[in-house]
């Protein structure tokens, strides 16, 4: 969404359309506000007024803002407090006055009418509003006195406090200090996150208050352990991730080393992190995101490589050298002389050449990769990942031009590669439409079928005789949760290095290939894609009962089947009716398992296929999203989901979502997502910070 120059104005039109609930109406306006306080006086009492009278509609979590920013801009009048609260409230007052004149004088008398404050302890009502114009006083007095009394206050009106102090005139170092070393250190770091959030563009921070914000922020990072499809926690951590990307950057003004401090500590904690010891394949995803980030910063990578070499625990140790270096290498000579610097400290040093030259790889040296995977003495291994490597990283070049030690003739067999080779959707639309005889049929078993519990033992014994070949056929990336720590880069590896075919890297490109042929020849892809369900609808309540197949079956339905609405729903109606209407059950011996599914599957699975088909067609999103809110049942996190991605390219012109909601009471929740979608452009320009900014390291953390 682009917004106005103007705020005010375009405001005012978006706050006048009817659609509006109060709740949502109100959600936007504080957060219009607290932007507005300082930087935007104008706009803030143009809609402050607005917002107190439907204050009482805001969601139960936006509360406590509202009135830490209430009680900021205005404080209990005098004449409201009664007794010998009104008497210090005019001492207060006198005090302020008198210290205009006479500094001194005027600070004793405020330090008198604190002690008249603090003597009634005893009394349990009322003090807030003292306590708020003595620190008010005190600020306008001595901002560091003012600033060391704000324990007194509630969090959120110390927090409003605090970031409109900023915004007015920055904190200094000893300024940040005080507040943290007082009792409102959990309030001056929520404050601290709210600027990172916005892009300040400097913090006066020493190198140990830096350090300390780090910390607690790796906290948010690094929680004990995220539940799995727990989207709010993992949401909070990335949140959190980004604030110290920025903290970073802001260290690096004061001088390389806090910030070199900061990235190692990051790097440090996630190599340890016990979030990461169940699903410890997210550890290298982790940690590989983060070097790209650090590659960055040219001046300090010398620093980090002795880093990684010295500090990082063994177990890691390769995988990171690997990754690093290779994000770093130009060239035949400079990748061979790396690889062997980096060589003997790896522990598996098979693993590490395969995820270094496949990093090469997708940096575009695909050459140098081939021509040093062809020299080494793991050539039999490895080359086989590079040929897949290349096919999924690359996938518009192919056929051609084949990179130097690339030949289509070590693929001929593979069914896989035959169709990644054709190059384009369009093509791969082609492939499939012959191999289907035109729709007629399903692809081929190599392309689509349906996992099973022989799958999982051939992955989780890939090495066991019998087992398929993992080469040969599109397989869900599984791994064992309790495999040994020494194995685990390995196993990363056979996933993400292309060790194997998975179903996650096929799948995007079958779906593109999918919306392209329905977009050519609907009915062929609307009877290919009904012989595509009739594959993978389970058959065996086993296959239900096991979690990763039945998940694995599940997610390549929502995401290939998303190329038509009407496939996608038809796997949706087949869960409802089995899964959430009525429960399954299945007597092993003598133990009975029973399993169903919540009455809101149908919904997520629409949205996730939703997410799936959004960067090949808006429409098909579109119209994913019309069938989810009209005909199934979603809380209200599923709703406000929904419509952030349905606003996503639409802004405020979403708020009228594309259907009738099955359930009228989650229309607020949708608001609330079109507004979440919306507000950033919005803010961006009331603040005036230029939209098309994009911060360096975040970005670079979305292209890792």
């Amino acid at each position: 969404m682009s917004v106005s120059p103007t705020p005010a104005r375009s405001l005012d039109e978006v706050l006048a359309d009817r659609l509006w609930l109060d709740g949502p109406r109100a959600a936007l306006l504080l957060r219009v506000c607290q932007a507005a306080q300082v930087l935007r006086p104008e706009v803030f009492e143009r809609y402050w007024g607005e917002l107190k009278k439907i204050s009482p509609a805001l969601p139960v979590a936006q509360h406590e803002v509202f009135v830490g920013l209430k009680s900021a801009i205005e404080p209990v009048p005098p004449a409201e407090l009664k007794g010998w609260r009104h008497e210090v409230a005019d001492a207060i007052a006198a005090a302020l006055a008198l210290a205009q004149r006479h500094p001194a004088a005027g600070r004793d008398a405020l330090a008198e009418c604190e002690a008249r404050i603090t003597s009634h302890w005893w009394w349990p009502f009322g003090r807030g509003p003292l306590w708020l114009k003595l620190v008010l006083a005190w600020l306008e007095v001595d901002r560091g006195e003012g600033l060391s009394r704000l324990g007194r206050l509630d969090d959120a009106v110390a927090r409003n406090l605090l970031e409109s102090l900023n915004d007015q005139k920055p904190l200094t170092v000893a300024e940040w200090n005080a507040v943290y070393d007082s009792r409102v250190a959990d309030v001056a770091q929520a404050a601290v996150a709210e600027l990172l959030d916005r892009g300040a563009p400097q913090f006066a921070f020493d190198a140990a208050r830096f350090a300390d914000v780090g910390r607690r922020l790796r906290e948010e990072i690094l929680p004990a352990s995220i539940a799995k499809d727990d989207r709010e926690a993992e949401a909070k951590a990335d949140k959190a991730l980004d604030r110290y990307l920025h903290l970073v950057r802001l260290a690096q003004q004061l001088g390389p080393e806090p910030a070199q401090q900061l990235r190692e500590a990051l790097l440090l904690e996630t190599a340890g992190a016990k979030r990461y010891d169940e699903n410890w394949t997210q550890r290298f995803s982790a940690l590989f995101r983060l070097l790209a980030v650090w590659a960055a910063h040219e001046a300090s990578r010398d620093s980090t490589r002795a880093f990684l070499e010295t500090r990082m625990p063994e177990l890691v140790r390769g995988a990171v050298l690997a990754h690093w270096c290779a994000l770093l290498t130009e060239g035949e000579l400079d990748a061979s002389a790396k690889w062997q610097q980096i060589e003997p400290l790896c522990t598996d040093a098979s693993a590490a050449e395969t995820w270094f030259l496949v990093v090469l790889l997708r940096r575009g040296q695909a050459d140098v990769a081939f021509q040093l995977a062809r020299r080494s003495p793991r050539a039999e291994a490895i080359l086989p990942s590079l040929h897949r490597a290349w096919l999924f990283e690359h996938p518009a070049a192919a056929p051609t031009p084949y990179p130097a030690g690339f030949s289509a003739d070590e693929v001929a067999d593979d069914v896989i590669a035959q169709f990644m080779l054709c190059g384009t959707p369009a093509l791969r639309a082609e492939f499939l439409r012959e191999r289907t005889a035109r729709g007629s049929q399903p692809p081929p078993p190599e392309l689509w079928s349906r996992p099973g519990i022989d799958d999982m033992l051939a992955i989780l014994n890939p090495d066991k005789p019998g087992a398929r070949d993992p080469r040969r056929f599109a397989a869900p990336a599984w791994y064992s949760r309790l495999e040994a720590k020494e194995k685990q880069f390995a196993t990363f590896v056979r996933q993400n290095g292309y060790g194997q075919y998975t179903q996650e890297n096929v799948d995007p490109h079958l779906l593109a290939a999918l919306v392209a042929w329905d977009e050519a020849y609907p009915a062929e892809a609307e009877q290919a894609l009904a012989a595509m369900w009739e594959v993978m609808k389970p058959g065996d309540t086993g296959d239900l009962r096991q979690d990763l197949i039945r998940n694995a079956i599940f997610e390549r339905c929502q995401e290939c089947l998303a190329a038509r609405v009407d496939a996608l729903d038809r796997f949706a109606r087949w869960v409802k009716a089995e899964l959430v209407d009525q429960t399954v059950s299945e007597t092993v011996g003598n133990t009975t398992y029973s399993f169903s599914l919540n009455e809101k599957a149908p919904f997520l699975y629409l949205l996730l296929g939703a997410e799936k088909v959004a960067r090949l067609s808006a429409a098909r999103r579109d119209a994913l999203i019309a069938k989810a809110i009209a005909d199934y049942k979603a809380s209200p996190e599923l709703m406000t989901a929904t419509a952030r991605l349905y606003a996503s390219d639409k802004g405020f012109a979403a708020l009228q979502p594309p259907a009738p909601l099955l359930d009228r009471s989650l229309e607020e929740a949708w608001q609330l997502g079109v507004g979440d979608a919306a507000r950033p452009a919005m803010l961006a320009s009331l603040v005036r910070v230029d939209e098309s900014t994009v911060r360096e390291d975040v970005a670079a953390l979305a292209r890792a």
